[in-house]
């Protein structure tokens, strides 16, 4: 089997050989992503056209999906990874859907308001709390995507900027979602591929995110002090109140009752034996039954396309795993580190963070998944820095804040951006730059300290 995790240079055939077939991996691997990034391609077609390409390349050099079909261990992307995370991303995303549709989000947005007595720096402080909040515990896509026109519209009421708010509650869903497990799509890969527990997430990554939470308020209210303009006397109250309002009780009552009942199962899949996608696909499956909303409507909620490029982008990673360019990758990471655990640490959460910047956090993952594995069962002495699992929690914070820096590194923020980009308040690229790159330097950096302090020093 021809997979990162093996030793077995049989597999591997003339070096000759090897070394076209890592150059031909690479060159796929390249194309993809200038696909992606250029948006020549839709992210998902990009995606099937380099998964459709690797597997031309492994047939043509007699490779197989060994590590697919045989995979074992931590870190092996198998089809138990693949399914894990799917299923995982379509339970939370169908009672998402469903929650949506009691008007949840919009209330939330309005109550804020109302918290804030109509003080815009206010306002945008509980919309930025509440959106990365909500999170950590939904799908933070689905969250802006339901929060960023309510807060454009409770801004044109206002008559104050939306666009720092929308800049904010972009990067604040990608910080607060870095909290859990089921927080944003890289950490269900993480959790998924590493079989780590959901409790295991927020012990290790909230301490971090409160403090970067906090930094990045500071720094929000430091950058667009004066930015937001005065809020007018809103005198639409009611108006708001009536369209805001939670349009159905009982289906809103069912939805957090049954969202209660996913997390408690997520706290305790490990000690029952269940899967964290079992927990999700079981409480769809509930709320499905005690909604009464149509399957073909509860369906609409789920983006099959970005389900269909997690799939494509897999069979990508592990075709380049299988033709050797991974495990070269890896061998030019451990000669770089030299042994050093603590390096190790380092280098994962800063090149993580700068690839999340340029390709996306989930592309840069998906790459980082196989060469974190190598380098937990190669490096020695990982007892002075708390465990493998603290090269884990790098690659989560690494992609969770290093994705912050650009518009194109975490799905939320793109939401948030083509959204916005169909109203008269476009966020630019270059908008986004001038906050979203501080706040990836400085939340990288307060990570990196964090994991030093707390697994190395102590």
């Amino acid at each position: 089997m021809c997979s990162i995790a093996s030793s077995d240079n049989s597999c591997k055939g003339a070096p000759s050989t090897v070394n076209v077939q890592v150059i031909i991996a690479l060159s796929i691997i390249v194309l993809t992503f200038v696909l992606i990034i250029t948006g020549y391609l839709h992210s998902t077609v990009a995606a099937l056209v380099g998964a459709a390409l690797i597997i031309i390349a492994m047939k043509i050099f007699g490779r197989g999906f060994d590590t697919l079909y045989e995979g074992e261990g931590q870190g092996v992307i198998t089809f138990g990874t693949i399914i894990e995370t799917i299923g995982l991303l379509m339970g939370m995303m169908i009672m998402v859907g469903i929650l949506s549709k009691t008007g949840f989000f919009q209330w939330t947005a309005l109550k804020s308001y109302e918290v804030a007595k109509g003080d815009p720096w206010k306002l945008m402080l509980m919309l930025i709390i509440m959106t990365a909040f909500l999170s950590a515990f939904l799908d933070n896509v689905t969250t802006v995507l339901l929060m960023v026109p309510a807060t454009i519209e409770l801004a044109r009421v206002l008559k104050i900027n939306p666009i720092p708010m929308l800049i904010s509650e972009a990067l604040a869903s990608s910080i607060g979602g870095t909290a859990t497990v089921i927080g944003d799509p890289p950490n269900i890969m993480i959790g998924s591929a590493f079989q780590l527990s959901f409790m295991s997430f927020i012990i290790n990554m909230a301490p971090i995110i409160i403090i970067n939470m906090i930094v990045f308020i500071l720094m929000i209210k430091i950058f667009y002090k004066g930015k937001l303009g005065e809020a007018e006397k809103l005198e639409e109250i009611e108006t708001l109140r009536e369209k805001y309002a939670i349009k159905d009780m009982k289906l809103f009552q069912r939805s957090i009752f049954i969202f209660c009942i996913v997390i408690i199962m997520f706290i305790i899949h490990d000690f029952v034996g269940i899967t964290l996608a079992e927990s999700a696909l079981i409480g769809a499956v509930l709320l499905l039954l005690l909604s009464g909303v149509d399957i073909h409507e509860a369906l609409e909620s789920v983006e099959w396309t970005t389900l269909l490029f997690f799939a494509a982008l897999f069979v990508l990673i592990v075709g380049a795993i299988e033709l050797g360019l991974i495990q070269v990758i890896a061998d030019g990471t451990l000669s770089v580190i030299g042994g050093n655990p603590v390096l190790a640490i380092v280098l994962i959460i800063w090149v993580t963070a700068f690839t999340s910047s340029i390709i996306g956090a989930i592309p840069s993952t998906a790459i980082m998944i196989p060469i974190v594995s190598t380098l937990s069962l190669s490096l020695d002495n990982l007892e002075s820095i708390g465990g493998a699992t603290t090269l884990y929690w790098a690659l989560c914070l690494g992609q969770g804040m290093g994705g912050n820096a650009t518009p194109i590194g975490h799905a939320a923020s793109i939401v948030v951006v083509g959204v916005s980009e169909r109203t008269e308040f476009a966020v630019t690229f270059k908008e986004f730059m001038k906050i979203g790159l501080p706040v990836m330097i400085i939340t990288t950096f307060l990570s990196t300290m964090y994991l030093l302090i707390r697994y190395v020093a102590f």
